[in-house]
């Protein structure tokens, strides 16, 4: 069982592993979302410092699962994960922490440590998240020409577009800025393993770069 899998990696004996385990312990005996979100953004602190020092028996939450999890316990949240925009800016997120950090030397692209909490500092109001949000895909978006250029087109992946943008604001005015921020951080730090090889930092696929679409 994958959830079995992830919290047996969480180490109890340091502060942060503690908190963690007893969010979704929360999580588990009441079976609603809001203790498992704040799992979500703790773990992504901590698989990217695990990542971060190689520790890659510490994994991250396949799509699949999580969005199999979220569809059981709250179906009216499909329509974010199913929308375009949502699974791009997801996806954004993912080629800027961890597929580089399972990449290592071998990525061309740089890890953007501590944006997970970034973003849910700021998803208190729409305003403000969708600012940091907008912040975010510019420096991607910059990043990914900038590295593109530099590698005489070897290193590619997608941009984010003004579409994608405009998907997660409707999304944002029927939800809530905070829905969609606790979304788009379970999902940006989930990866599905065909995605990422044996899921070590010579083994990640190619798509880690990304392929141009």
């Amino acid at each position: 069982h994958e959830h079995y899998e992830r919290v047996r990696s969480v180490d109890d004996e340091r502060s942060e592993g503690y908190t963690l385990l007893q969010l979704y312990r929360d999580f588990v005996s009441g079976n609603y979302l809001e203790p498992f979100f704040e799992f979500c953004v703790g773990y992504s602190s901590y698989l990217t410092s695990a990542l971060d020092r190689s520790q890659f028996y510490v994994k991250p939450f396949s799509e699949t699962n999580m969005r199999r999890l979220l569809a059981m316990i709250d179906p009216k949240l499909s329509p974010i994960l199913e929308s375009e925009g949502f699974r791009n800016v997801a996806d954004a997120i993912r080629r800027s922490t961890v597929i580089p950090l399972y990449r290592g030397k071998e990525s061309p692209f740089g890890v953007r440590y501590g944006l997970g909490r970034d973003l849910m500092r700021k998803a208190q109001y729409k305003d403000d998240f969708i600012q940091v949000l907008a912040d975010f895909m510019h420096d991607y978006n910059d990043e990914t020409m900038r590295v593109h250029e530099r590698t005489k087109g070897q290193a590619r992946r997608k941009l984010v577009t003004t579409h994608d943008i405009e998907d997660v604001v409707r999304l944002v005015d029927a939800y809530s800025a905070k829905t969609v921020c606790n979304l788009l951080v379970a999902f940006g730090y989930a990866r599905d393993p065909r995605e990422q090889g044996d899921e070590t930092a010579t083994g990640a696929s190619a798509q880690a770069v990304g392929a141009p679409s």
